[in-house]
């Protein structure tokens, strides 16, 4: 998936399990102020994250939801929130995607750059590491029945969200 990006020009994203000593309001303030045009902080529920795939592909759903006037919100960040819960109800996004706590998220990045103006904030980062497991059973939260071809299933579930 990261190839594929990289070929259509994206960035190479990061993508972080990280812990932050703010408290979750203060830190979510920091990451806005972090966000513009398409350099992307966003910290999510590591209980709904899939996998590496899901926010990547997020990231890139609403990088061209902006390039072609379909976006729903006003920035790249809450728009990557909706693809990633997959639904258009930003409420609802905030409340399946969202970071619960700042002791424990997931970090995404869009970029080094972006990565290195938010690593200040942190206690603890280290790579996402995905468990197939434990991915399987939260697309089924979602409502995606895997067998093998989950990150297909998590595009195409994305790519209905907005029909």
């Amino acid at each position: 998936m990261q190839e594929t990006f990289t070929k259509m020009g994206m960035p190479k994203v990061i993508i972080k399990e990280a812990s932050s000593r703010f408290k979750l309001e203060e830190l979510l303030q920091r990451v806005q102020g972090i966000n513009s045009g398409n350099t992307v902080v966003q910290i999510f529920n590591p209980n709904f994250v899939i996998s590496r795939a899901h926010l990547a592909g997020a990231y890139a759903d609403s990088v061209l939801a902006f390039e072609s006037n379909a976006n729903i919100s006003k920035g790249i960040a809450t728009e990557m929130l909706l693809f990633a819960a997959m639904t258009r109800q930003i409420n609802d996004a905030i409340r399946i995607m969202g970071a619960r706590s700042a002791k424990h998220f997931i970090l995404f990045a869009s970029d080094k750059k972006a990565y290195m103006r938010m690593k200040d904030l942190l206690d603890k980062a280290k790579d996402y590491k995905e468990n197939a497991s434990r991915s399987h059973t939260i697309a089924k939260s979602f409502g995606l029945k895997a067998e093998k071809e989950l990150d297909v299933l998590i595009m195409q579930k994305m790519a209905v969200s907005r029909l």
